[in-house]
């Protein structure tokens, strides 16, 4: 497994799940083995090399947040979370809304692992302003108007922070400023920019507080501060989220596996109960709905393009696995990102586990239905005239729905590829043959209840081939 030369344009984490990694970002290599992760910032080139039976989970973090190289121990509970962060960037599961908090959180445990970082409240008052100064260094808020913000008081806000710190808002804010210049001076920045980047007028000043706090200048702490381990066991990690997928129309098969506890799918209308462990495959030209309670996860694994027979929801077998959870991730992280082995086929997960081929024996006028909706679904634009060669009751029993619902989700499932890889919406609309942006923007608006601008900023993803 390779990745060679990615110049990253979003912050990413790059945990490894099992095996060991050689890693170099800008002018630092490192090796990893498992249970531990590098944070990478985002503008820096990126090569990561390791066996191809190492397991190694690359994350997306905030654009915004202006991350540091730092390493950390991945526990089996932030493990888990981190999983289904991955599979949220993979562009099959519906925002989750309180996704970002977590990163930030994250985040926030990193910096604060730092040497001179003051210990975070657990108040959750406190902790919110503590999250506010941590996320915007540069900024010199009072604290009353802080304090007005997150709707307590100026007085319990400072007396709940000096409880649970022993330090003053004002204190904990210059060691909080102090513990992320030592990481950016640690990385090579100079004191100005290092300064200019977390709220002192200059390095003159920076210089000052070092000296205050530390006893060092920042000459000492670029020689005695090369560490770059951060301790996080302060972070506090819930289960993993319940998850649904928007309603989808895929041109590909897709297999799907339970990576942990159940899901439930809807295909065609039909609903299949997935327990732990447990495969199939989605096929291609049908309404699908995945839906995974709290504590469960779903993961596609590969796809393949239809090339012969189309798969009816009556046809199929949920598939009980028998390989191994590290090779099913790996054919999940291979197929969807572009950390992968030389030669790694899009549908290795079919040959692994589908070893009685497809499913096959349906009748003539639903096959006929079936395998018009295939080809109409593997194309670039909703092709509305092939629908006339099939009946109309007979397109309905086989996909799940009428042709005019049929291929508005398609659409919007095409619209939802294309914006998560980057393309701008005005060329979305015209690649999906609508006449305006503004009808483009009105019908998926109407499908997903924001615009196609704000889904675009929720939903940067991997890097690599989508489920289309």
């Amino acid at each position: 497994m390779f990745l060679n030369r990615q110049i990253l344009n979003t912050p990413m984490l790059m945990w490894i799940r099992r095996g060991t990694a050689d890693l170099r970002i800008g002018r630092t290599s490192i090796r990893l083995s498992t249970g531990q992760a590098a944070l990478c910032p985002a503008g820096e080139e990126l090569h990561l090399r390791a066996d191809d039976s190492s397991v190694v989970i690359p994350v997306p973090l905030p654009a915004e947040r202006n991350v540091t190289f730092a390493l950390i121990e991945v526990s089996a509970r932030l493990g888990e979370r981190l999983m289904y962060e991955f599979a949220q960037c993979l562009g099959y599961l519906k925002t989750d809304p309180d996704r970002r908090e977590f990163l930030d959180s994250l985040l926030t445990a990193v910096s604060a692992g730092t040497p001179l970082s003051p210990p975070l409240p657990r108040d959750e008052y406190a902790l919110k302003a503590a999250r506010r100064i941590i996320t915007h260094p540069v900024d010199n808020d009072a604290i009353a108007d802080m304090a007005r913000r997150i709707g307590i008081s100026e007085r319990t806000l400072q007396r709940r922070f000096h409880e649970e710190t022993g330090m003053s808002i004002s204190v904990w804010r210059t060691r909080t400023r102090l513990s992320l210049a030592l990481s950016y001076l640690s990385d090579g920045h100079s004191a100005e920019w290092a300064a200019h980047h977390v709220g002192f007028s200059g390095a003159s000043s920076l210089s000052r507080a070092l000296k205050t706090h530390a006893g060092m200048s920042p000459g000492q702490v670029r020689r005695r501060n090369r560490g770059l381990w951060r301790d996080i066991s302060q972070l506090e990690v819930g289960e993993i989220p319940a998850s649904t997928t928007w309603t989808r129309i895929n041109g590909s098969h897709i297999m799907v596996w339970a990576y942990r506890g159940t899901s439930t799918a809807q295909v065609a209308g039909r609903e299949i109960l997935l327990e732990q462990g447990d495969a199939l495959i989605l096929p291609a030209g049908l309404r699908l709905d995945v839906r995974s309670p709290g504590g469960s996860l779903l993961l596609p694994v590969g796809f393949r393009t239809p090339t012969a027979e189309a798969i009816t929801a009556e046809q199929l077998r949920v598939i009980h696995c028998t390989e191994s959870v590290e090779s099913l991730i790996n054919c999940a992280v291979f197929t969807y990102t572009p950390l992968k082995p030389a030669h790694h086929p899009t549908d290795r997960a079919f040959l692994l586990l589908n070893r009685q081929g497809t499913p096959s024996g349906m009748a003539t006028d639903a096959r006929e239905a079936l395998t018009i909706a295939v080809r109409i679904a593997q194309r670039r634009q909703v092709d509305k005239s092939m629908s006339s060669r099939v009946r109309a009751d007979a397109f309905t029993a086989s996909t799940g729905t009428d042709f005019q619902r049929w291929s508005v989700i398609r659409r919007m499932t095409l619209a939802r590829i294309q914006l998560s890889r980057g393309l701008q919406p005005s060329v979305v609309a015209r690649n999906l043959g609508y006449s305006h942006l503004s009808a483009f923007s009105r019908a998926f608006s109407a499908t997903h209840g924001l615009s196609p601008t704000d889904f675009q900023s929720a939903n940067r993803q991997i890097p690599g081939p989508v489920m289309s």
